[in-house]
């Protein structure tokens, strides 16, 4: 936890759970039955494990970018602020 904000890491690591537990999901009923049948009847598992793949990655880069956009702003303004000084 770099920003010292709790919200992203706890949302990040939730959907990072529930991504796993699609993935085994996927895993131990995919083992059971044929690619056909799994595809015709639990397609909806793959689809919302792709989703939380891409809203995990862009929560953690949305959330990368903020923080070290802000770091920088604050290093340039003390920067600036000493060389005046």
């Amino acid at each position: 936890m770099v920003s010292g904000n709790i919200i992203l890491p706890v949302l990040s690591w939730t959907g990072s759970a529930l991504q796993l537990a699609a993935l085994i999901s996927i895993a131990v009923i995919g083992a059971s039955m044929s690619l056909a049948e799994f595809a015709e009847r639990f397609s909806w598992i793959i689809t919302t494990s792709l989703v939380l793949i891409v809203i995990v990655d862009i929560l953690n880069t949305g959330g990368l970018c903020y923080f070290l956009f802000t770091e920088r702003s604050r290093n340039q303004i003390r920067r600036s602020v000493s060389m005046l000084y």
